[in-house]
């Protein structure tokens, strides 16, 4: 049987052109945001990389050098050469008005490493010393006003609170050299403090003094009667009473007490200067109140 032939499909209808795409509108236009070129761009390239390297490297060694390098400790841990310069690394107000401490440098060292802030203290021997300026204390003020001011100053310098100290005016001529005599507006005197320290081994010890004191010990003007204070000053030591006890506790110092005297004076520029006195024989610390205060110029 023959075979036909398949027709030939019909052609498929014509496809319409695909319109041209309109181009795209321009972004809106933003300021530039340099236009002076203050700014410059992060650098790029080997040769710019390699100088900020370098340039980071030298402040890296310029930082780690001196942690690295031998530290003289006869310079910081040692003394100073004079108070006057102790003072005046650590006295706030010592650039506002300062008595001159010269006098002192034969008997007294401040140690370069100062256990507080922002006073002074030195090593007297038998006695120890600080020194605390304040400003703004009006030198024409009550008695009590300016006893305020340096019961803070002895709370500063001591870090630590305590009763007021009674202070009461003396007599500025009959305490300081002529030389600082005429400098010096007021100076009030404390009476003499006595702090019996315990370490709490004994409930029997009595960690205050009797009321009766040592016998009405007195300063430089007379002082009065014995009282309390809460602290016990930095370096002072004391010994045991009972040294054949044989018990742990006398294995280091158990009991001791700490006598201390302040004098409080003011001068120009509304300064004020506090001199706490502080030791373990309150003999010595009447006498070395109105040394040092006669040997400031």
């Amino acid at each position: 049987m023959p075979i036909s032939a398949i027709p030939p499909e019909p052609p498929l209808p014509s496809v319409p052109p695909v319109p041209p795409v309109p181009p795209a509108p321009d972004p809106t236009p933003y300021p530039d945001p340099d236009p002076e070129g203050r700014y410059r761009i992060l650098p790029t390239g080997t040769r710019r990389t390699s100088v900020w390297f370098g340039v980071l490297g030298v402040a890296l060694l310029v930082l780690c050098v001196p942690f690295a390098l031998p530290v003289d400790h006869d310079v910081v841990d040692g003394d100073y050469d004079t108070l006057g310069d102790a003072a005046n690394d650590t006295v706030l107000t010592w650039g506002d008005w300062s008595p001159d401490l010269s006098g002192l440098d034969s008997s007294c060292s401040a140690p370069r490493m100062q256990p507080g802030i922002a006073s002074l203290y030195a090593d007297c021997g038998s006695v120890l010393v600080d020194l605390v300026g304040t400003a703004g204390v009006d030198a024409s003020g009550t008695d009590s006003d300016l006893a305020r001011s340096a019961d803070r100053a002895v709370r500063a310098a001591w870090s630590d609170d305590q009763e007021p100290m009674n202070f009461s005016r003396e007599d500025v001529a009959s305490l300081f050299h002529p030389d600082l005599a005429s400098s010096v507006k007021n100076i009030l005197v404390s009476d003499a403090f006595v702090y019996d320290y315990d370490d709490g081994s004994d409930d029997d010890w009595n960690d205050w003094s009797p009321e009766d004191g040592f016998g009405g010990f007195g300063g430089p003007g007379g002082g009065g009667d014995v009282q309390d204070v809460n602290h016990m000053p930095r370096g002072v030591s004391g010994t045991a009473s009972d040294a054949s006890d044989a018990s742990p506790r006398y294995d280091r110092v158990a009991r001791y007490s700490i006598y201390a005297q302040a004098a409080a004076f003011t001068g120009p520029n509304d300064v004020m200067y506090t001199l706490v006195i502080s030791g373990a024989s309150p003999h010595e610390v009447s006498a070395a109140l109105p040394d040092l205060l006669g040997r400031m110029r």
